[in-house]
């Protein structure tokens, strides 16, 4: 097996995704991978993860601060460097100009080798029939 970041002769990735939690389960394993190899690893979280609960007494300010605290330990696990949180609500996520120019400032400051994001066409849950979360076609 190739080292992802030999093949890509990388020093910097981003991962990019739509919610604190979703690249913990996407792609912790190429994160942690990458960061064994030398790579610098950072995240860039779209939403504020306001709605990530079932549990409906959460207020979303509170759920908020739980789940970036969550998302900042699971980082820390795998050696990520930094996280941004770009603070768009939760669900109501779009592919605007404005998010665009947000994602691409981010990686012009940067400048990273490897980009990290969902696969807009993933089926996210077939029992349920539909295919992936607005927020991560967005994102």
């Amino acid at each position: 097996m190739t080292d992802i970041a030999q093949d890509f002769s990388a020093n910097i990735a981003l991962g990019v995704a739509a919610h604190p939690d979703d690249l913990d389960f996407s792609a912790s394993g190429t994160v942690a991978r990458l960061v064994k190899s030398g790579v610098d690893v950072y995240y860039l979280i779209l939403t504020d993860g306001s709605k990530g609960s079932m549990d409906h007494a959460i207020r979303p300010e509170e759920l908020i601060t739980i789940r970036q605290a969550e998302q900042r330990a699971a980082a820390q696990v795998l050696g990520v460097k930094d996280i941004f949180f770009m603070q768009h609500e939760d669900g109501l996520l779009e592919c605007t100009p404005h998010l665009k120019r947000e994602i691409a400032r981010h990686i012009r400051q940067l400048k990273p080798e490897v980009v990290l994001a969902f696969d807009p066409t993933m089926v996210y849950d077939a029992k349920r029939g539909f295919i992936n979360h607005p927020d991560h076609r967005a994102c």
